[in-house]
């Protein structure tokens, strides 16, 4: 599954490497209120699985991020950051950690983009495929409810208060 960090549920999963030494997952805890304080939509798997097992977990759900946290990681204050689409591996600082990663996403999406556009798609069929089809699913979960609150809702009041209007017609035109 590939999903592009904008419409990824998850954009980074914290993992954290020799989880049963100490301070690591308190350490990685501290990360992840960190991403999500910075707005990043951020996860971390602290179950008891093995490294590779995690790794590619998350690989096949499409999380375009994994940061992974051990104890020497802790040592010199970085953490290790690797990227879903081209397997890159990079030693960052935990300094400034929110601003890393969210470029990092940002140059994702812009090879996503590079790559849609380097298979011949034009601009309208990127967005077409790449943005709104994946947008629609968001849309349609929050209209659909909204639009059956309207017409019940509107039908209520006019029953209620004897005002004509939508929720009638609507109640005619089934009946008819």
């Amino acid at each position: 599954l590939v999903l592009p960090p904008r419409i990824a549920p998850i954009q980074a999963m914290v993992i954290p490497v020799a989880q049963h030494k100490e301070g690591v997952l308190e350490a990685a805890s501290a990360l992840l209120a960190r991403l999500k304080a910075a707005g990043i939509r951020a996860g971390m798997d602290d179950s008891d699985q093995s490294m590779g097992w995690k790794a590619a977990q998350y690989e096949m759900k499409g999380v375009p991020l994994r940061l992974e946290v051990g104890p020497r990681d802790i040592e010199q204050g970085q953490c290790v950051l690797v990227r879903r689409d081209n397997g890159e591996k990079s030693f960052v600082s935990l300094d400034g950690i929110e601003d890393t990663v969210a470029a990092m996403l940002d140059a994702i999406n812009q090879e996503y983009i590079k790559t849609a556009r380097a298979k011949g798609l034009k601009n309208g069929k990127i967005i077409f495929k790449h943005a709104l089809r994946n947008a629609v699913i968001p849309v349609i979960t929050y209209l659909g409810p909204l639009t059956a609150f309207t017409l019940v809702g509107g039908f209520v009041v006019e029953t209620v208060y004897t005002i004509p209007g939508l929720g009638r017609y609507l109640v005619q035109s089934v009946q008819n």
